[in-house]
């Protein structure tokens, strides 16, 4: 490979660890805010149920509640701006509230599915807008997570990054190691729904199964999709 382009590619690589870094940095900020945000809402709630079932007026809550805002507001002011800087323009329509304090509390408005944080909902919204952010320089392909072209990225680079204790086999993915390590203890507990048949390993189930199905080719996309 010309050293330039080596180059170009480590430089690449780094700058897109350092931005990783700094995304996650900005996401803790993100989440710790929302959640804040989120029990002093509920504890002005259950403040304002009390003060209604006592007789006192409402306004006087929002008079309480003001003077609280007021006394956080540089603290609130900094989060507020990380939030619109990172995440403006990326929320998911219906959001709502969904459980007690502590728990999932937010609720994807497509197709209802839970999460902690409003953060993690404008994420998982990407499935269903079909948005692939984050792009492979050297093939193109996109991905919606960053943490997904990092993975995609040592495929070029052939970086192998854990290693078989017992065969020394590399794996780009942790995951993808505890996979093969199974095959050296014997277990085999991916069977055949079919024939009874045992494997190790799921993909290769999979495509045990294709031959069931009546398909002519074994194919790897399902190998390949792992691998991303």
């Amino acid at each position: 490979m010309d050293p330039i382009v080596s180059l170009r590619n480590v430089i690449r690589e780094r700058l897109c660890a350092a931005a990783e870094e700094i995304f996650t940095l900005v996401q803790q900020t993100i989440d710790q805010y929302e959640e804040r945000l989120y029990h002093q809402q509920q504890q002005q709630q259950q403040h304002s149920t009390l003060l209604h079932n006592t007789g006192w007026h409402h306004e006087e809550v929002c008079d309480e509640a003001q003077l609280c805002d007021e006394e956080e507001e540089p603290n609130t002011d900094v989060h507020h701006d990380l939030f619109n800087l990172t995440e403006e323009g990326s929320h998911p329509p219906e959001a709502q509230s969904v459980s007690r304090r502590g728990k999932k509390h937010v609720k994807c408005g497509v197709c209802g599915k839970a999460f902690k944080f409003m953060s993690q909902v404008q994420l998982h919204h990407r499935i269903h807008t079909g948005e692939k952010p984050h792009c492979c320089h050297v093939c193109g392909k996109r991905f919606i997570q960053k943490q997904h072209l990092k993975n995609h990225i040592k495929i070029h680079t052939g970086e192998k990054p854990y290693s078989c204790e017992t065969c020394g086999k590399g794996f780009i993915q942790k995951q993808h190691l505890k996979k093969h390590s199974v095959i050296h203890m014997g277990e085999k507990p991916h069977a055949c729904p079919t024939c009874g048949k045992s494997f190790s390993e799921q993909n290769t189930l999979m495509r045990h199964m294709r031959t069931h199905s009546g398909e002519a080719s074994a194919g790897n996309a399902f190998y390949d999709e792992e691998l991303e």
